[in-house]
């Protein structure tokens, strides 16, 4: 039989390896978690973004080839990235690859075959090139939406943004535009929007900024109508109007090649131009037509600046020109139509604004 001795010696033991086998156990995760863990705050690191696309860049696949992506590439900050990619050596193949910030550094892993169904823009209408914007992009805006929510006393962050490319050979970003500040009595809601480049276009209140006041997307509207492929070098002309809202603009032209037939066209803020269907409520007759060269979008921006401006100085709450016509039903009398009466704050009573046909303010009276 044991003795005493021995059976209370191997009760320890058999203590000491279960607790040495703990201590294992608790290194090795821990050991784990610092090489192989997910990291936080990869999407406001703009060296980690660009390290990370260069990395892609590196791939074996992709090594000193054309690299175009495909539709959308996702940032998130708990170091993770998703893209679709067409597949350089099999052009009509598109793969998903993601990327993964671990402590130890991060690795792109190919994630299989993206399917097309019908939602998705055909093959070729979708894809841009990887050397057409930057992953360190991403970073510039949320450093500055984080930074500016905390000037506004918020906690938000902005932890993802993606980059969305549209059919016609443009792509923008995508992210949360809004921000909620103040304090825990009194909250207040703020806007806030980034230009291509990530430097910030506007941060104010909600309804502070719209797209008529925002020059540089009026000035692609217009230079990219001219160019679309069956306008481009053509002289232009319009029927009756042009429509200006918040964040679209419609119009009818006429077909430059047959002369014979009104193609209706739509643009949307960030995007592209679009066909849009016929109107029932249009009689379809090649009349009341205006050149387009004689409307310069630019002008939409001075009215749309300088009501913006009026308003603020009478403390309006409706600061914005949201409806703004271009009426060219008699030609040799075209005219801007729109809501002249801006409503003054704290019941200081109503003003009337109106424009030249430059766009230059003519007058802001009070009725």
């Amino acid at each position: 039989m044991r003795s005493l001795a021995v059976t209370k010696w191997m009760k320890k033991s058999r203590g000491t390896s279960k607790m040495i086998m703990l201590v294992g156990i608790i290194a090795c995760m821990f050991l784990y978690y610092f090489f192989f863990g997910r990291t936080s705050k990869m999407v406001s690191n703009g060296n980690v973004l660009d390290q990370a696309e260069q990395a892609f860049k590196e791939l074996p696949r992709f090594k000193g080839k054309k690299i175009n992506l495909y539709k959308t590439i996702s940032f998130y900050d708990d170091g993770r990235i998703y893209l679709t990619v067409q597949d350089p050596d099999t052009p009509s193949h598109i793969n998903s690859y993601q990327y993964q910030l671990h402590k130890a550094g991060g690795q792109w892993t190919y994630a299989g075959p993206y399917k097309l169904d019908h939602t998705d823009y055909p093959l070729q209408n979708g894809l841009f090139p990887l050397d057409s914007f930057s992953f360190s992009t991403a970073a510039k805006i949320v450093t500055a939406y984080n930074a500016k929510a905390r000037a506004v006393g918020s906690n938000e962050t902005l932890d993802m943004v993606e980059y969305d490319y549209y059919f016609a050979g443009r792509g923008n970003w995508k992210y949360e535009e809004k921000i909620n500040g103040g304090t825990n009595r009194e909250s207040v809601e703020y806007k806030i929007l980034f230009k291509d480049d990530g430097s910030l276009k506007y941060f104010g209140e909600p309804n502070g900024w719209n797209m008529l006041n925002d020059s540089a997307e009026m000035a692609y509207a217009e230079k990219t109508l001219k160019n679309l492929p069956q306008f481009k070098g053509k002289k232009l002309w319009f029927k009756k109007e042009i429509d200006f809202n918040s964040n679209n603009i419609y119009l009818t032209l006429q077909n430059p090649d047959t002369l014979q037939q009104l193609i209706n066209y739509g643009f949307n803020e960030g995007e592209v131009w679009h066909r849009e269907p016929v109107d029932d409520a249009d009689d379809g007759k090649i009349n009341h037509l205006f050149p387009l060269d004689s409307v310069p979008f630019r002008r939409v921006c001075r009215m749309a600046n300088a009501y913006i401006n009026k308003a603020r100085s009478v403390k309006s709450s409706i600061l914005v020109l949201d409806g703004l016509v271009f009426d060219a039903t008699d030609p040799h009398h075209p005219q801007w139509k729109f809501d002249p009466v801006v409503l003054a704050g704290n019941n200081g009573g109503t003003y009337k604004i109106t424009f030249n046909q430059d766009g230059s303010l003519k007058s802001f009276t009070r009725q």
